[in-house]
């Protein structure tokens, strides 16, 4: 059964999740001063993934909108003193992923563009004053289209599929994820790009 964990300075560390027997992941990790952060999930002993983190191998569990039912966190980001951690929250029936993110464990929802269908956060920056939230929502007629929200306004972009990162810098906002990038809006064709998963923004 896969373990979570990281490497530092390549000797892995592994956590301890809520059920030796049962999945758990890192899909975030954020290092602030002398403490680690990693976000994730880890599911219980009743089958359920829990969105959560690791700070300093200590689980904090996040309360989700349906203790029964799947939440995760996908990014993870530590502002001074404050925990924004991204991802979805299951809620159902049917089962729907709604987007949005914990702030200091506190649940912040945000408007997918049809509350009926799947959408989800996979990258959140806060930027000054500003969150950025970037991911995918499914529409109406079923597509996934990519974006992100800007203080909790929608933006979509062009394309289908979804935005893995986000990267802010100065006046500029990039995105990678499922075909490629878009660089403030604009999708910048790459040929052969299959998906990017992480962007880093070279001043």
């Amino acid at each position: 059964m896969p373990v979570p964990g990281y490497w530092l300075n390549d000797a892995w560390h592994g956590l301890t999740p809520l059920d030796t027997g049962k999945w758990s992941a890192v899909l975030s990790l954020v290092v602030s001063g002398s403490d680690a952060f990693a976000g994730g999930y880890s599911t219980n002993s009743s089958g359920v993934p829990v969105a959560g983190y690791w700070l300093n191998d200590a689980w904090h569990g996040l309360t989700p909108l349906d203790a029964g039912r799947e939440s995760r966190v996908c990014s993870l980001v530590v502002a001074g003193s404050d925990v924004y951690a991204a991802g979805f929250s299951t809620i159902g029936p049917p089962p729907v992923k709604v987007p949005g993110y914990w702030l200091n464990g506190n649940w912040h929802g945000l408007t997918p563009l049809d509350v009926t269908k799947n959408s989800a956060v996979n990258s959140i920056v806060v930027y000054g004053t500003d969150v950025y939230a970037a991911g995918y929502s499914t529409n109406s007629s079923g597509a996934s289209v990519p974006g992100y929200w800007l203080n909790g306004s929608w933006h979509g972009l062009t394309m289908s599929g979804w935005v893995n990162s986000l990267v802010v810098s100065g006046s500029n906002v990039y995105e990678g994820g499922q075909g490629g990038c878009w660089v403030n809006g604009t999708y910048m064709n790459q040929e052969g790009a299959g998906e990017v998963y992480s962007l880093v923004v070279v001043q």
